[in-house]
């Protein structure tokens, strides 16, 4: 029952750029305050927002780990921790149209702008009950938390791979190039950009500075090319199984390609 409870909360959250969530790839510790989902595909609409002249063309992180504050819901710190996350990504032009497939990104659009439009009004709606001195039930609490939860969550990114390929602008010479991230975080800070958290529950006013730091791996093979071979045109099975397997060597003193890639 948790679990599932948990699951509607991330996909809330988390469902403009990650496939349905459900209980089986989550391990929840409630005592601890550890909640934990394993194997995560990144929606191929997860970029459609910025209107970017790319798409992903497959997507997968291979771990997302809360720590909840149990004991502190508004004053802790909350952290989420994302590790092990592999991106490819194409021209759009790169990609076979297809009609149902654009219905379901154009679908999947429209509901992320539905669900924001209700979280704004739900935090207005919350805003103003917070101006009244009432109860804490009366008082919008959960959409407060929420609110909490977006302006003090402190997120860590590690073992990041994004690797672009173009089979349009030379067909006879597609060509790739990837970055590879050891690790991104984000952080709440004050105005003079130190570590903070904000801990006033009312929460609707200017929210804090977020400061990011960027760490990009130093390794050799970033813009290796797996057996000069494009990704994109291979059956959904095998470009999983390279991808996964290209993400991981990277970070890895080796280049090897799967045994049975060819």
């Amino acid at each position: 029952m948790l679990d599932k409870l948990i699951c509607n909360l991330l996909n809330k959250v988390l469902g403009t750029y990650i496939e349905n969530l459900d209980g089986s790839n989550l391990k929840l510790s409630l005592w601890s305050g550890k909640a934990e989902l394993n194997n995560l595909d990144i929606k191929q609409s997860a970029l459609e927002e910025l209107q970017l002249p790319i798409r992903p063309v497959y997507g997968h992180l291979d771990k997302l780990r809360l720590v909840i504050p149990w004991n502190n819901l508004f004053a802790g710190v909350w952290e989420a921790h994302v590790s092990g996350v592999m991106l490819l990504v194409a021209p759009n032009t790169s990609i076979t149209y297809d009609k149902d497939k654009e219905e379901k990104l154009l679908h999947q659009a429209k509901m992320a702008m539905l669900e924001k439009i209700e979280l704004a009004q739900a935090k207005a709606a919350a805003g103003a009950a917070a101006n009244k001195a009432t109860t804490p039930a009366d008082d919008g609490y959960l959409e407060k938390l929420i609110a909490q939860v977006v302006r003090n969550i402190q997120v860590t990114i590690t073992d990041v791979h994004v690797r672009y390929e173009d089979n349009i602008s030379t067909p006879e010479h597609p060509f790739s190039f990837g970055v590879t991230l050891a690790s991104l975080s984000v952080i709440s800070t004050d105005k003079h950009y130190t570590q903070c958290l904000d801990t006033d529950r009312l929460v609707y006013k200017d929210p804090p500075r977020i400061r990011s730091s960027l760490a990009i791996a130093d390794h050799p093979d970033v813009r290796r090319v797996v057996n000069n071979r494009v990704l994109i045109k291979m059956d959904p099975k095998k470009k999983k199984k390279v991808c996964h397997h290209h993400r991981k060597s990277l970070f890895s003193t080796e280049l090897n390609p799967p045994e049975d890639s060819n």
